[in-house]
């Protein structure tokens, strides 16, 4: 039991209006429920509603509300508190909503009920508490660092509550172990002194009074690479494609033993190396960069170069026992198998598992047996009742930790060959033939050749329709071309050619040599048309100079640009004078028509387009030579050829007349003189010679 006492210390308004504090005092003595207490997340001007439950058995007094700042307010009509307003519901005793309008109605509140259960008093006190977090931005938001380096956080802007700051770690516990950034006073700085593995997780920087604030950085803490397990052991005369030290490097720096530099740069560190040689004996040096650090890391490793050995053979078997065909390969390594495969003579992969089946396909295989200390990896592949499309040549693959293996089988079941057609039809010995035989290709796309053998191929190379020979092998790789496919000991040549020319169109042929020298070389022939990426004329049309270009396969254009030869550059939409575009930039043509050409416009134009889609132009010019266009003849040829005749039908009677009056002493004198005026008049209707176009433009002829 307890007396319930209001006090206050107020003075009346006019009229008997109610004080700004309560007055109100009772010496009732009431029995206190104390309810359970609510939370209440919210952010700012954002409603909150708080409620008691209303009983039957229950007849409601009075009702009040403490506020954060001590105060304590009588709800009634009157009540006049900025963001808070009656909640009136016959379901609840008492009930308020509060608009969270500002920081000063943030904290610790309380709801009162004054009730009657069964005519005696009691009061109903609902402890609630509203509070608001908001997130800002940490600086940085993620870090990657490296164990014993410092960590550096603080708040992306900078704010007035710095003296309420805190920093909690990883385990969401309040962290002492730091010292302040004196670089980021007003914005909460910290720094945290030798970081461990430990440490990561997600930070925080927490700060406010009412409002909480809070920053968050998600922190990884790597543990420090040793440089451990690096000599490496290469095979000479090999090449080498690899990548060492730690997988997370952002920079790193390989030097071999004569302090040549073999790769620089941001990423993992990696040796690529077209051929190995005993110079690469020795200790090589690299400098690693790793995330979370600054300074950058020395260490040394060993590279042995060993005489290379010969891949192990491959051992094939076929046992027929009708109606099944067992084919088996197995290699004799110090590695377990990882996977093995078959491809049938139509090219199709089948993948040999053990224990699964498949059509009349199933794995076969006895694992893996001891004999003489060697062990023997074996798998194989189980045909049941095998079609034609089964008989011919077949390869196996066997991948294990160290390389792949290849080997080649021939299946020929005399039960499923008694039809001469069919005996007919399989393919016994091996035939190079190529994958594709004509190739279509646009000058700057890459264009790959490939054919291959059912038997291992000691060497091959390509030749050229002008008989340039391109020697290739696995490793092979320049800036012109490179090597693809599985391997020469997989019967496969191949090559990629990084920027094929239209000049190169014609007919190449890939050949292959055998293990076996005595055995004659294969070939195998492709069509190649490399075509040019656009192809541009220029040409009159009556008075009309015409300048287009057509790109390849019509593809569509985002737009279309002109050069003349003096540097004027036009497009659809600034074209001068006498210009009209004629452009279709769905169908790939470029277009303009120039009336009137001057001798400029007559000299070499180049067109430049660019591919919808693409990032890079494409362009080519045009190889018409100088020409004028055809002299404009001044008035109507039909008169001047009525104009041409009369005049010199005139000579001719003149000529006749001086030879018949004219003194014979003088008939010399005269002749001349009409010599003079034919030739004038006859002058007078012929094209003038064409002067120096540098003299008339400025431009030198191209």
């Amino acid at each position: 039991m307890k007396t319930w006492r209001l006090f206050a210390c107020a003075f009346l308004l006019a009229g008997g209006a109610l004080a700004a504090e309560i007055i109100k005092v009772s010496e009732t003595e009431r029995v206190v429920e104390n309810l359970n207490k609510e939370f209440f997340n919210t952010k700012i001007g954002a409603d909150v509603r708080v409620t008691t439950i209303a009983y039957a058995f229950n007849v409601k007094e009075e009702c009040f509300l403490k506020l954060p700042n001590g105060e304590q307010y009588t709800i009634t009509e009157e009540l006049n508190i900025p963001g808070v307003k009656i909640f009136d519901d016959p379901e609840y005793t008492c009930g308020v909503i509060i608009n969270v309008q500002s920081e000063n109605l943030v904290g610790e509140w309380e709801l009162i009920a004054w009730e009657l259960r069964h005519s005696s008093p009691i009061e109903k006190r609902l402890p609630f508490t509203i509070y608001v977090e908001e997130i800002v931005n940490a600086a940085p938001k993620q870090v990657t660092i490296t164990e014993g380096s410092d960590l550096y956080l603080h708040l992306e802007s900078n704010t007035e509550l710095r003296e309420t700051c805190k920093l909690f770690g990883a385990d969401e516990s309040e962290s002492v172990n730091f010292e302040l950034d004196s670089n980021y006073i007003e914005s909460c700085g910290f720094i945290v002194k030798g970081v461990k593995a430990s440490d990561s997780g997600k930070w925080e920087i927490r700060y406010g009074n009412g409002i909480i604030y809070r920053a968050f950085t998600e922190v990884t803490v790597n543990e420090i690479w040793n440089g451990q397990h690096m000599d490496l052991v290469w095979a000479k005369d090999r090449p080498v494609d690899i990548t060492i030290g730690p997988e997370d490097a952002v920079y790193c720096r390989i030097q071999d033993p004569s302090g040549t530099a073999v790769f620089d740069g941001f990423g993992a560190c990696k040796i690529v190396l077209g051929r190995t040689h005993r110079e690469h004996n020795g200790v090589w040096k690299m400098t690693v960069g790793l995330p979370g650090k600054v300074l950058t890391e020395n260490y040394d490793f060993k590279v042995t170069v060993t005489e290379a050995a010969r891949k192990p053979t491959v051992t094939t078997h076929v046992e027929k026992q009708q109606p099944e065909v067992l084919l088996t390969c197995s290699v004799p390594t110090e590695y377990e198998v990882r996977a093995c495969k078959f491809r049938d003579p139509s090219g199709r992969m089948l993948l040999a598992n053990e224990g699964v089946g498949e059509s009349r396909y199933s794995f076969h295989g006895a694992g893996v047996s001891l004999n003489s200390q060697v062990r023997t990896h074996e798998c194989g592949l189980r045909i049941v009742d095998p079609q034609t499309s089964d008989l011919g040549l077949w390869r196996c693959a066997i991948e294990t930790d160290q390389d792949e293996y290849y080997g080649f089988l021939t299946v020929l079941c005399p039960w499923a060959m008694r039809d001469p057609e069919v005996a007919a039809s399989v393919v016994s010995e091996p035939v190079l033939t190529t994958d594709v035989d004509r190739i279509t290709a646009v000058e700057g796309d890459a264009v790959t050749m490939t054919c291959s053998i059912q038997s291992a191929v000691r060497y091959c190379y390509f030749r050229a329709r002008n008989g340039t020979v391109f020697n290739i092998s696995p490793g092979t790789s320049s800036e012109t071309m490179e090597y693809v496919g599985a391997g020469l000991d997989a019967g496969e040549c191949g090559i990629r050619f990084k920027n094929l020319l239209s000049s190169d169109s014609g007919s190449w042929s890939c050949h292959v040599g055998f293990q076996d020298f005595n055995e004659p070389e294969q070939r195998a022939v492709f069509d190649v048309t490399v075509n040019e990426p656009m192809t541009a004329r220029q040409y009159a049309e009556q008075s009309t100079l015409v300048v287009e270009g057509q790109v390849y396969n019509s593809r569509q254009l985002e737009y279309c640009r002109f050069v003349r030869i003096d540097g004027l550059g036009v497009t659809a939409a600034n074209l001068p004078d006498r210009y009209s575009s004629h452009d279709s930039l769905t169908t790939g043509l470029c277009k303009i028509r120039i009336e009137d050409a001057t001798i400029l416009d007559h000299h070499p134009w180049t067109v430049v387009a660019r591919i919808l889609g693409q990032d890079v132009e494409i362009s080519q010019s045009t190889t018409h030579s100088i020409t004028m266009p055809p002299a404009a003849a001044p008035g109507n040829p039909n008169k001047q050829l009525i104009f041409w005749i009369p005049m010199m039908l005139l000579v001719m009677v003149l000529t006749a007349l001086v030879v018949l009056l004219v003194p014979k002493r003088n008939r010399r004198r005269t002749l001349d003189r009409m010599n003079i005026i034919r030739d004038s008049i006859r002058g007078s209707f012929q094209k003038k010679p064409l002067q120096d176009p540098a003299l008339n433009t400025g431009v030198m002829a191209a």
